[in-house]
């Protein structure tokens, strides 16, 4: 009996970005299309609002932890103690859960949207723990 892939998309800043949403719908089809039940995650900054404008795609959107919009006491204190030591943050350990992280975004990797740290951590939880990373750009 085989199991499900569990394949993570990163990179993403939410549906409120129609373009971005076309960009999901075509990675997701293609996913689905290679890995029928894989089981597909999508990290974003509005989950809530991603999850009902969702035009029917097999996924679960999950709030990105390295961009949430709330300035929450919990975060502030990760986000202090892990500028003495990477090893107090925890916020990317689930993604050892993984069987791939697919990168999209191709733009957020450039000059155009400020530091690319956020865009990063993802790939660095993935490097810690062996997971397996694809970029797949859509723009230059």
């Amino acid at each position: 009996m085989s199991t499900s892939k569990r394949i993570l998309i990163t990179g993403i800043t939410g549906f409120r970005n129609h373009g971005v949403q076309a960009l999901v719908m075509g990675i997701v089809e293609g996913v689905i299309g290679r890995y029928p039940t894989a089981l597909i995650d999508l990290l974003t900054q509005d989950e809530k609002y991603d999850a009902v404008v969702n035009p029917g795609l097999p996924i679960n959107f999950i709030p990105d932890p390295w961009r949430m919009k709330t300035m929450g006491l919990k975060r502030d204190l990760v986000l202090k103690a892990s500028r003495w030591s990477r090893a107090l943050d925890t916020r990317g350990d689930f993604i050892r859960n993984y069987d791939l992280i697919i990168v999209s975004g191709g733009d957020m990797f450039g000059p155009d949207y400020g530091s690319i740290e956020a865009d990063l951590e993802p790939l660095r939880a993935a490097q810690k723990y062996g997971v397996k990373y694809v970029f797949l750009g859509q723009s230059v």
